[in-house]
Formats: C-alpha cells, sequence, structure tokens
C-alpha cells in the first residue's frame, strides 16, 4: 500500500508499504479521510520525543472496513462505514482498570506509537470502531475525533446556558469548542487569538474575537461580561501567556479547562485560585460514549462543523498540507489516501 512515512526532522516521503493484517481482536480499516493536527506537525518536526522514524502519522481519519476479526463480536462487516478511536490504553494500569483509559499510565495512540492513517490502510482494535449512519459522509466523520476532544473538554466545565465563555486559541479544537459551546446555550462566546488568519476565520463564524498583541484581553473580556469575567474559560493553546491569563479573566467562582498541550511547566496565579475560588480542569482526549455523541451532534449541524475544513487533497499532496497549517494558511486539512 502507499503511505506517507515520516523518516526523521521534516521529512515524510509518500512509498509503498506493506499493508497491515487484522490479528486477533483488529480490523483493517481502508481509509478515506485522514485530517493532519497539531500532533502530525509536531512529529514530523521532531518535537514528539517518544515518536520513532520510520512511522505512518495520523489519528483522524474515517474509511470502510476491508478486514475483520476471525473472532467478530463486534459484528463488523466488510464495506461497513466507520470512525475508530486511535486509543491504545494498555487495560492494566490504575487508570484503566478504574475505567480512566483516556489517562493511561502507559498512553499510546495510532500515528504516534503505532503505524497510523496517512495511509490506505490502518490497523485498529475492533472494539473502538464505530459504524457511521447511513447519512454521514466519510469527509465529515473524519471530524469525529477532534470533535470528541472537544466535547469532553465542554463536559468537563460543567457549562450551562448562558454562561460566558472564552476560548484561547482559535485553532480546530478551539472552534470545535466554540461550536460546541454555542449549541449549548452560551453567551457570549469570545475567542482570543493572535493569528490574522485565524482569527479572521473565527469572525467570519460569527464569535467575538480579541487580537491580544492588539487589545487589552481582560479588559474586552470585562466589557463583555458586564465586569465579571467569564464564567468559563477554555485553554486551547497551551502556551505560557494562556497560563498566565486565564485567572485573570474568570470571574469569582469560575471554571477554568485546559485541553491545550504545555510542553513544559508552566506559572499560574494560585492565589488568585485560592482568594477567588476558581476550579481548573485538566481535559484529555475522549472516552466512549463522547464517539457515539459526537456523530449525532455533527450530523444534525453539519454545516456547521464542515466549515472548519478548508483543504481537500490527495496522498501525494500531504506535504503542501502540513506546509499550509505551519505558515497558518489553513484550518483543517483533510488527505485522501485511498
Amino acid at each position: 500500500m502507499r503511505a506517507a512515512v515520516w523518516l526523521g526532522k521534516d521529512k515524510l516521503v509518500v512509498k509503498e508499504v506493506e499493508k497491515p493484517s487484522a490479528g486477533p481482536g483488529e480490523a483493517i480499516i481502508r481509509v478515506k479521510w485522514a485530517g493532519i493536527c497539531g500532533t502530525d506537525l509536531a512529529v514530523c518536526a521532531g518535537k514528539l520525543s517518544r515518536a520513532r522514524p520510520p512511522l505512518i502519522p495520523g489519528h483522524e481519519f474515517s474509511g470502510e472496513i476491508v478486514e475483520v476479526p476471525e473472532e467478530n463480536r463486534w459484528g463488523l462487516r466488510e464495506g461497513d462505514a466507520v470512525v475508530a478511536e486511535p486509543l491504545l490504553p494498555c487495560e492494566r494500569c490504575y487508570a484503566c482498570r478504574t475505567g480512566m483509559y483516556n489517562v493511561c499510565e502507559n498512553f499510546a495512540i495510532v500515528g504516534v506509537d503505532a503505524p497510523g492513517s496517512f495511509a490506505e490502510f490502518v490497523k485498529v482494535k475492533a472494539r473502538n470502531v464505530y459504524r457511521l449512519p447511513s447519512n454521514i459522509s466519510l469527509e465529515l466523520a473524519s471530524l469525529t475525533e477532534p470533535t470528541a476532544v472537544a466535547l469532553r473538554t465542554v463536559q468537563r466545565s460543567g457549562m450551562k446556558v448562558g454562561d460566558s465563555v472564552v476560548i484561547l486559541g482559535g485553532g480546530p479544537i478551539g472552534l470545535l469548542i466554540a461550536e460546541l459551546v454555542r449549541i449549548g446555550g452560551a453567551l457570549p462566546i469570545i475567542i482570543s487569538e493572535i493569528s490574522p488568519y485565524r482569527a479572521n476565520f473565527a469572525r467570519n463564524l460569527g464569535f467575538e474575537v480579541v487580537v491580544p498583541a492588539r487589545d487589552e484581553l481582560e479588559d474586552r473580556v470585562r466589557d463583555l461580561t458586564r465586569g465579571r469575567g467569564a464564567d468559563v474559560v477554555f485553554d486551547a493553546v497551551g502556551v505560557p501567556a494562556a497560563a498566565s491569563q486565564f485567572t485573570r479573566i474568570s470571574r469569582i467562582g469560575g471554571s477554568i479547562v485546559v485541553v491545550g498541550l504545555y510542553k513544559e511547566p508552566s506559572p499560574v496565579d494560585l492565589k488568585e485560585v485560592c482568594f477567588r475560588e476558581l476550579t481548573i480542569t485538566g481535559s484529555r482526549v475522549y472516552r466512549y460514549p463522547d464517539f457515539e455523541k459526537v456523530l449525532d451532534i455533527i450530523l444534525k449541524d453539519s454545516n456547521r462543523f464542515s466549515s472548519i475544513i478548508t483543504e481537500k487533497m490527495e496522498l501525494d499532496e500531504i506535504e503542501r498540507g502540513l506546509r499550509l497549517l505551519n505558515e497558518g494558511r489553513a484550518m483543517k486539512v483533510l488527505i485522501h489516501p485511498s
């Protein structure tokens, strides 16, 4: 099969590799659409230490089943249109044994720790496969994985109808969070984003946008929340500047949810957390129910969610897709491997 193989820092080559075959409890999916995300950019740039070349990146995908396990207790059939969770929990650690497999102590994922979806075929755990409703396109379904990340983040926040929300970071996860809280009745929804492309993109979707380099974020948030600060703040960027801001823009008793991946420890004003009784919560990927809920959500509001797909291209063009994202000239790029 043909696949995009990462061979080392900034070196991604499309070439022929051996097609995977299903072992016990595994299925093979013909990949129709695969999304490029920030993790893939980090892998290809050599910035994710546990990723080792040669590796096929990619973990956001949709496709069709071409091979099912011999003992197929999941009822999968060849030709089923599907998506799949890419998580590979160890099933042995405390987190896994208590149902918190999304924070497995030996966390692994397809596309980083095993061959991923930038290929014609990908191998997955059969229990992680979700059959798609007949009225959802494979293109739209490829957004299931990042939307599940956003959904769990929103659920962790405890957001209520009418809450004011600030989202630090207007990338795909930030925008998906924004769409979900809009569905949930948040008002206002404020996105803080320094990239002109992303700021304009969010503004065109109808969100209130603050550009920190130009506007005073704290003042703008207070102007838009009657001086109180935000009921809920989502950190979807994971940079030290965000950690230094989110306590200042939260209201007294507010909720802060961190989903952005920090590369190193960052300072947080714990005096504010204590004196103003703020709640800081972490959110990591998703669990089984999130995928099923997301399929219903994105199907109901397909135009709203598909709007973040800005580029679609063949596997041979994947380097152009990476370049567009690295240069801040695209939001969500989909690759069509087969």
